[in-house]
């Protein structure tokens, strides 16, 4: 018969944590130290949900001689694990400002190109810049 104590409860909740969430969270915090991508946590999660599942079958198989109830708690283990890779809110990068573009002050009495302020010939035709 099994022992349902407080302790062999909260040792297996323990056990569990550490098997289904722990290796996300070091990633998650440790590793990547920012949110992931949508698309990349849900392959994360899907990818580790599997291979917990397997692994629980085969645990539940080697302690019960039954893996038929493993895998109940790999659902809900999966959404928190994506909660987890999700959380936090991302680094936004300031968008880049256009760079404003002025109306040339000058324009070559040659070509009629937009001169610059500084500009001593056209850049269009070669042509020395008169001074007004």
């Amino acid at each position: 018969m099994r022992d349902f104590s407080l302790g062999s409860i909260l040792i297996s909740l323990i056990y569990t944590f550490v098997i289904s969430s722990l290796p996300i969270i070091i990633y998650r915090y440790g590793i990547k130290k920012e949110p992931v991508g949508h698309k990349k946590a849900r392959k994360i999660a899907i990818i580790y949900g599997i291979a917990l599942l397997v692994a629980e079958i085969a645990i539940a198989t080697a302690l019960t001689g039954s893996g038929a109830h493993a895998g109940t708690s790999v659902i809900l283990w999966s959404f928190i694990n994506y909660s987890i890779l999700q959380s936090g809110s991302k680094k936004e990068e300031p968008e880049e400002q256009p760079k404003k573009v002025y109306p040339p002050l000058r324009y070559c009495m040659n070509c009629g190109a937009g001169l610059r302020e500084k500009d001593t010939h056209c850049k269009n035709c070669g042509k020395e810049v008169e001074e007004d």
